[in-house]
């Protein structure tokens, strides 16, 4: 094993020991302050008619806004995809905010969520998430 070898092998180790306390501090730090959002990204099976997005909308919209810890629910269809910065592989998204990370794990295991998942995950592919802290001039 030469010395680049032992660097390099180094570097990705301290790498990745780095990370995972970061990641803990970026929790402690935001646990007080800062509004979690919540995307859904929706693949859609190409079969899937307009009426059942319709009602997949319509039913989320009811169902999901009545969870305890929900403070904004909405549902739409990809607005554009014209550019190449713009993510346009999805067919509907879905955008949350929770007060902190302990409402968005009650979310996910709340009966009327798991029940909306069990009723409409036929209709789709698949599904990307993505959770963030956010921050805005108002808060």
């Amino acid at each position: 094993m030469n010395v680049y070898s032992i660097l390099l092998t180094g570097l990705t180790l301290g790498s990745f020991s780095v990370s995972l306390p970061v990641s803990r501090e970026v929790q402690r730090r935001h646990a007080n302050s800062s509004i979690v959002r919540h995307i859904v990204l929706v693949d859609l099976k190409p079969e899937v008619s307009q009426a059942e997005i319709d009602e997949l909308v319509e039913v989320g919209l009811y169902q999901l806004q009545k969870i305890p810890g929900v403070l904004t629910l909405e549902f739409g269809e990809t607005a554009r995809d014209d550019r190449p910065v713009h993510i346009g592989d999805y067919d509907l998204a879905i955008y949350m905010e929770f007060e902190n990370l302990a409402d968005l794990d009650r979310y996910r295991s709340h009966p009327v969520h798991e029940d909306f998942v069990a009723d409409y995950q036929h209709l789709w592919d698949g599904i990307r998430v993505l959770d963030f802290y956010g921050q805005s001039l108002d808060r």
